[in-house]
């Protein structure tokens, strides 16, 4: 410890004084080399340097000591571990950023291998199952029953009018049309609806009266004067076609049916107010699509 000892004796002090006492003499000292200011000679040596390393030695070693008296009494309590349980503190300490960043790419990878696994699950499920008779998707102010996320009830209630077949898929696309189609919500939702009928080739829609409107406006559903004028023309009433114009055809056209007076309405197992069916734009009301639409005509007729 002579050092220590020298650089309290530089300072005129005795060793272990105070460390009020070191700072006050350490700033007499300042105040008296900067009244004389520095020698002329450069090449001599500057006397407040020594009195400077003295200071910062003996601050340093005050705080070191500190330092250590703050890990005993922290890791103390470990006993012979002590010494290990310091070593995991200063490596948590210098590596905190590199770990949580790795935590949470752990976690990511583990998020990400599960829904790569469900999803092949989920292929693997759907693979085994028949071939879908007809692909349906609803738009508009449709709500599931509460825990009916895979659409399984919806899809039974629609297969069930139909024995000969074995699977009908659905398709839910919530948008609440008028009334809550304004603001950000409603703008959300509209595209999130105008993506699924861009992206989706259902084999039939089935909407509510805002969402066909819109729908029919667009061009997105397909004509269907031919059809009621054929195959349909002995089936349909005058209530249950459903006209509008488009942007490019100002003239008024049957582009739905309306089925919310029918058994399909009030069969389903889903929330609705209004049902009206209609087809893309560019594809043709034919095979199952037609044999479903004219199954619940039929049935209503015969009332």
């Amino acid at each position: 410890m002579d050092e220590l000892r020298n650089a309290y004796e530089t300072l005129g002090l005795e060793e272990g004084a105070p460390r009020e006492e070191v700072n006050k003499k350490y700033d007499l000292y300042v105040r008296k080399f900067r009244s004389r200011g520095r020698t002329a000679d450069p090449d001599a040596e500057d006397p407040f340097e020594k009195i400077n390393q003295a200071y910062r030695y003996i601050i340093n070693y005050e705080d070191s000591q500190v330092i250590d008296q703050k890990r005993q009494e922290r890791f103390g309590k470990w006993g012979r571990f002590a010494g290990q349980a310091e070593q995991l503190d200063d490596f948590l300490r210098l590596h905190r950023t590199k770990i949580l960043v790795s935590l949470i790419a752990a976690v990511v990878l583990i998020i990400g291998i599960s829904m790569y696994v469900s999803h092949r699950q989920e292929q693997e499920r759907l693979a085994k199952l028949p071939p879908a008779d007809l692909s349906v998707m609803f738009v508009g102010n449709f709500v599931l029953p509460e825990g009916d996320d895979s659409n399984e009830a919806l899809e039974q209630s629609l297969l069930a009018p139909f024995s000969d077949w074995k699977r009908i898929t659905a398709k839910v696309s919530y948008f609440p049309g008028d009334g809550v189609s304004s603001g950000q919500m409603g703008m959300a939702l509209q595209q999130k609806a105008q993506i699924d009928v861009m992206t989706e080739k259902p084999d039939l829609y089935i909407m509510d009266k805002s969402s066909f409107a819109w729908l029919a406006q667009g061009g997105a559903l397909q004509n269907l004067d031919s059809y009621a004028d054929g195959e349909l023309k002995s089936l349909l009433s005058s209530d249950e076609v459903v006209k509008e114009s488009t942007e490019e055809d100002t003239s008024s056209h049957i582009y739905g049916i309306d089925l919310s007076n029918s058994s399909l309405a009030s069969s389903l197992a889903i929330g609705k107010t209004d049902m009206i069916v209609g087809i893309r734009g560019g594809t043709e009301l034919s095979g199952n699509t037609l044999k479903f639409i004219k199954s619940y005509l039929e049935a209503e007729q015969a009332k």
